[in-house]
This record gives structure tokens, C-alpha cells and sequence, in this order.
């Protein structure tokens, strides 16, 4: 089966982190700092150099016809973003970067040879990440050899959008147009809830909020397209990337319990080696159920702590975001009102209200 969906968001985390902390350095005045803010704020100036409007871009005879047909479809998600879905869309994603490069930032994660507890930065606003983001790769290169002479497992890849969390004024990226317009409507549905709301330091708070609204949105676009097929092909496609993620946590459940152990180093390699061995094998038996969704390319390059942890759910509570919703009838400022009175609550009490609620309703989140 043909899916026109990409793999966003099955390998790699969000990477709103990187440009706020792009954006703060801006906002700050941090242009005089070298390091990381130096970087940053080269990577967001760049992007503000470069934007130019989106309909001066269509309107453009220069421009090809394949990415003014991506940019009128943005234009129609972005209204549809601000009439039914309520998320103040404003000036985001009204403009447009070619930034001539595959990826918009590159995020390094890390974990010790024998523990899965990711290595932390932590940031003003943003609080603390298990992960890097920078706007160069060679940056993030650099960072990878030294975290791995340190001894670390180490993980990288490139992200092709993100958001400044309503702190900037977000453009769409070359980076987006090879999406098919539900893909693209994903995208932005979902980064457009991260700069509707962001509660500091907590993903998975923040990340099954805005998949909720991811969720809901893709149903109700296609519902107004009189589209429904193509929303149960998404829901396959998505079901695939539930059984690949229940794949690596199954592993990493294991090497957890390995890592507790009192072995020596060789031996504990030598385990962990047959247990990453093994979980390719069990992906190899599994195969023939995920709807005809390949993940060959992840489970064959290699596997480590931090690319295991690079997986991490941060779904578990799209059930209970969807109740609220269901709550609310479909309204979304109702929701986001919910959403902000639930947010000011501790974190546990939080969590374990939205996992109440999602009871009995798990594997429903993503009917909307």
C-alpha cells in the first residue's frame, strides 16, 4: 500500500526546542555570545533574511510551478488552521525561506554506553532537553565526535520544520514542500498547537496536545474536502508507527533491566549487542502487520542508548486531550481553555486526570 504520508515523527524528537532557544537569543540580545547562542543566532538570522512573502514567492515568474502549487496549499491550510481550528495563526507560515539544504536544524542526542538515561541541556524558557539542536550540521558533527570520545552512545539526525512557539514569526521551509498536502497539513496543524500553547518542561504534556490537535484537524480537513479514505489510510500508517514504537520499548525495556545488573563491561556489551540483534529479528517477524510501512532504513543503520531513546512516546495522553475535546464538543477555544486550567495543575495530578480519562478510550484518540 501507498501511503503519502512521511515518517516525521517516528525517529526523531520535536524540534521546537532548538529554534526557541534560536529565537531567545535573538530576543535576548545574545548575538555578541559565541558557542551555541553564536550559532543559533546566525541560523535564525538567516532564516529572517531570507523570508519573503508567500504571495510575493506564487507570484514570482522565477519560481517553480511545483512549489507555488505547495505554497497555495499551505495558504488553505493556514486558513483553515485559523477559522476552524481557533489557532491564531497570524503571521506564521505566511512567508517562505529556501534555505538550499535538506534539514532546518540537526539534533545530537546522547546516553551513556550503559544506561538509558539520556544526557540533559538546559536552557532558559525551554528548561532542560535531552537533546542538542543546531543549525549547521558540521556543528552537530562536531558535538557527536566529542560526546563519542567521552564515551557516550550518540544519535543525530536532521529535522525538517519546527517552532518558535509563537516567540518568532515562523516561515514555511523548503524543507516541507516534498510532503504531500496532508502531510503538510499535519506539519503545520501540529507546530501551529505547539505556538498556540507550551507548558516549560514537560513534552509529553506538550507533544500529546498538539497531536491531539494534529489528530482532530486532519479529520476535519478531510471531512470538509469530503475526503474520508484518505484519513483511514493515515490512521493505518499511524497504527504502523504505534507497533514501531511498541518494538523499540520493548527493547528498551530490556536494556533496562540488563543495565541494572552487576556485569562486567564485556559482558554487558556482548548482551546488549544480542539484544539490539534480537530486536531486529522480531521487526523482521512483525513486518508483514505494519499496512505495508516500511522501517528498514532505521532498524538497519546502527542502534544505540540514545537513538533507542530518540523513540521515546510522548502520545500516552492523546486519549484523555481527546475527551477533553469531545467534552468541549469539538470547540476548539473551549479546549485550549481546558487545556491552560489543566496545565496550572502539579504534574502528576495532571497526568494522572488525562490518563483517567483516556481510559477505555485508548486507540479512539485518533478518531477525533
Amino acid at each position: 500500500m501507498t501511503y503519502p504520508f512521511t515518517m516525521s515523527r517516528a525517529g526523531c524528537q520535536n524540534a521546537s526546542f532548538a529554534a526557541l532557544v534560536a529565537g531567545l537569543a535573538m530576543v535576548l540580545g545574545l548575538s555578541g555570545c559565541f558557542g551555541f547562542y553564536g550559532q543559533a543566532v546566525r541560523g535564525q538570522s538567516e532564516i529572517f533574511v531570507k523570508q519573503r512573502s508567500l504571495a510575493a514567492v506564487v507570484a514570482d515568474p522565477k519560481t517553480p510551478p511545483e512549489t507555488k502549487t505547495k505554497l497555495r496549499q499551505v495558504h488553505r491550510i493556514r486558513q483553515f488552521a485559523d477559522r476552524r481550528l481557533a489557532l491564531q495563526v497570524g503571521d506564521n507560515y505566511g512567508s517562505y525561506v529556501d534555505l538550499e539544504r535538506d534539514s532546518v536544524v540537526w539534533n545530537v542526542m546522547a546516553a551513556p554506553e550503559f544506561s538509558l538515561r539520556p544526557k540533559t541541556w538546559c536552557y532558559p524558557v525551554a528548561g532542560c532537553v535531552g537533546y542538542r539542536g543546531f543549525f549547521s550540521k558540521l556543528d552537530a558533527d562536531r558535538l557527536v565526535a566529542e560526546l563519542q570520545a567521552q564515551g557516550f552512545d550518540v544519535y543525530s539526525g536532521g529535522v525538517d520544520a519546527y517552532s518558535t512557539l509563537g516567540f518568532l514569526r515562523d516561515p514555511v521551509l523548503n524543507t516541507f514542500l516534498d510532503k504531500s498536502e496532508l502531510d503538510l497539513a499535519a506539519l503545520l496543524f501540529h507546530e501551529l498547537a505547539h505556538a498556540r500553547f507550551y507548558l516549560k518542561g514537560d513534552t509529553a504534556f506538550n507533544e500529546s496536545f498538539a497531536t491531539t490537535v494534529e489528530y482532530a484537524g486532519l479529520k476535519l480537513w478531510l471531512q470538509e474536502k469530503g475526503d474520508n479514505t484518505t484519513f483511514d489510510r493515515y490512521l493505518a500508517y499511524e497504527a504502523a508507527l504505534e507497533q514501531f514504537r511498541a518494538l523499540v520499548g520493548e527493547t528498551r525495556a530490556e536494556l533496562a533491566a540488563l543495565y541494572r545488573q552487576p556485569l562486567s563491561p564485556t559482558v554487558m556489551r556482548a548482551r546488549k549487542a544480542e539484544i539490539i540483534t534480537e530486536l531486529r529479528n522480531r521487526y523482521q517477524r512483525r513486518k508483514p502487520g505494519l499496512n505495508g510501512v516500511s522501517f528498514d532504513k532505521w532498524f538497519f543503520a546502527d542502534i544505540n542508548n540514545a537513538k533507542l531513546n530518540s523513540v521515546a512516546t510522548y502520545e500516552d495522553l492523546v486519549p484523555g486531550f481527546t475527551v477533553i475535546l469531545e467534552r468541549c464538543q469539538q470547540d476548539f477555544p473551549c479546549f485550549y481553555a481546558a487545556v491552560e486550567r489543566l496545565a496550572k495543575r502539579p504534574k502528576a495530578e495532571r497526568d494522572a486526570l488525562l490518563r483517567n480519562l483516556g481510559q477505555g478510550h485508548q486507540g479512539q484518540g485518533k478518531q477525533g
